[in-house]
């Protein structure tokens, strides 16, 4: 059995020029989040003369291997699913891409159950792994997110080898002999030197300034990942991408927020912190100071949540489902150090988004506390995180939704909802007396629980249209309050 999967692997093992000639004019082919594959992209790329209508879906586009440029409409569909990102947010403005909505509860549903003509079948799925272990068992690394339940549905799994992915536990592992075919790609660490040379080509020089300003505060483990997608990124949203990545140093509003996160937070409750701003950011501002025994069941991981581990303050004591254990089904957010710690650490277990985040896992889990962001709030207690100028798609709610609705039903759970008050420089109000047509309501306001702002905290669960709207305007900035008392005593007397 051993030399079975070596020779397996041998057999299966080819350049990604060879791979990619599966592809055929008219196939679905998927690329899971979050996207890291340098060289199976842009191999399918260099087919374009040859291909047409090939549908590609991307859960997060990462690098742009060439289709998100104008005149390749014919040759690749693009669809955005679950997720937009900066760089391909310009084609969706564009209406040359389209997006597909969706809850990681929901994402098999309509593949698994709907008959033929209703669903979309998976032609060819690219994904990264780890090299085979002894046992012939590759790793999805630290990112495994549905990328092997997309591999149980696909025709053709390509899997991308890369010597830097790490092991954990949990259920984060492949067969060889679940995968099509091998492509080894190992990118090379990248030096300072080695970054200032790749940016000596970019102009302007504000854009080349901006870019080198991020890229050296990022781990050189890290740097292959990030360059690439920040290339692709317009110079105006580039300020927004040391929050993404983890190495901004938190706001003042931030950390006020953060104090009254910590308010809310139990001992012994299980947290789940949401990958934006400032949800993502409150670890390291001190949320879980003087804390005991709390647990960790979340999507994504963030900076903090590790020294948290080590200090003692999250210990999964107390927790009814996978006691002893941090679940997470993303390491991304956390740094170098601390993902090297989970490498092959039994603490850790890693497991599918459509399992970790979903409503009927979260809601069994008692003491559950969803932290996650906002873009804008009703008065009603309408949470939308997706939409900013009323229907401009910004992102996919990914797990924020199941999440926090099952956080409402988790027995003694909580879902926290972070916003800053205002935005664009304080132009407007996050906290609105209507959203406008065309915002999308991601969090329905059955289920709108605790809101906190840099200006305190709003409890709506169980209260009445007119209490949501006091408690609400209550912790809106002061420049908008006396206009929405007014909106709200026209609403609701």
């Amino acid at each position: 059995m051993q030399m079975q999967w070596k020779d397996e692997y041998k057999r299966k093992l080819v350049s990604a020029k060879e791979a990619v000639k599966v592809v055929k004019s008219g196939d679905r082919v998927v690329t899971p989040l979050i996207i890291k594959d340098e060289t199976l992209s842009l191999a399918l790329f260099e087919r374009r003369n040859e291909l047409k209508g090939v549908k590609i879906q991307r859960m997060g586009h990462g690098p742009n291997p060439g289709w998100l440029d104008p005149g390749y409409e014919d040759s690749f569909e693009l669809t955005l699913a679950l997720y937009v990102g900066d760089t391909a947010r310009p084609l969706l403005d564009a209406k040359k891409a389209d997006f597909q909505p969706g809850i990681f509860s929901l994402e098999f549903k309509a593949l698994d159950e709907r008959p033929a003509g209703q669903r979309k079948d998976v032609d060819v799925l690219f994904v990264v792994t780890s090299p085979p272990s002894s046992n012939g068992f590759c790793s999805f690394g630290f990112d495994l997110w549905h990328k092997k339940e997309y591999a149980k549905r696909a025709r053709i799994v390509i899997a991308e080898v890369d010597e830097h992915q790490i092991r954990t536990y949990g259920d984060n592992y492949i067969h060889v002999s679940e995968i099509d075919y091998f492509v080894e790609h190992t990118p090379p660490l990248l030096t300072d030197a080695e970054v200032k040379k790749t940016l000596a080509s970019v102009q302007p020089e504000e854009r080349r300034n901006k870019l080198w300003d991020i890229l050296k505060d990022i781990e050189v483990e890290r740097r292959n990942e990030w360059l690439p997608i920040l290339m692709g990124v317009k110079t105006e949203f580039l300020n927004f991408a040391p929050k993404m990545i983890g190495t901004a140093e938190p706001e003042e509003d931030v950390k006020t927020i953060a104090g009254y996160v910590s308010e809310i937070i139990e001992d012994g409750d299980v947290l789940q912190f949401g990958g934006g701003a400032p949800s993502a950011q409150l670890v390291r501002c001190g949320v879980l100071e003087g804390k005991h025994d709390l647990g960790i069941h979340t999507e994504m991981a963030c900076r903090g949540l590790v020294k948290a581990i080590w200090d003692g303050i999250i210990t999964n004591k107390r927790k009814n489902l996978h006691q002893g254990k941090s679940v997470f089904t993303t390491l991304m957010g956390l740094s170098q150090k601390e993902i090297a710690w989970c490498d092959n650490n039994p603490l850790i277990e890693v497991y599918g988004v459509d399992y970790v985040t979903n409503i009927k896992t979260v809601s069994s889990v008692n003491n559950y506390v969803a932290i996650n962001s906002a873009i804008s709030i009703d008065l009603t207690g309408q949470i939308n995180a997706e939409t900013v100028f009323a229907g401009r798609m910004w992102n996919g709610a990914l797990g924020q939704v199941d999440q926090h609705i099952g956080a409402t039903l988790s027995k003694g759970g909580k879902a926290v909802t972070c916003v800053r008050s205002t935005g664009l420089g304080g132009a407007i109000s996050r906290i609105v007396a209507q959203h406008e047509p065309g915002t999308v309501v991601s969090v329905p306001r059955y289920f709108a629980d605790y809101v906190v702002s840099e200006f305190g905290i709003a409890r709506l669960l169980g209260k009445t249209q007119r209490e949501r709207a006091n408690e609400l305007v209550a912790i809106a900035h002061p420049n908008f309050r006396d206009e929405l008392k007014k909106q709200a005593k026209e609403f609701f007397g």
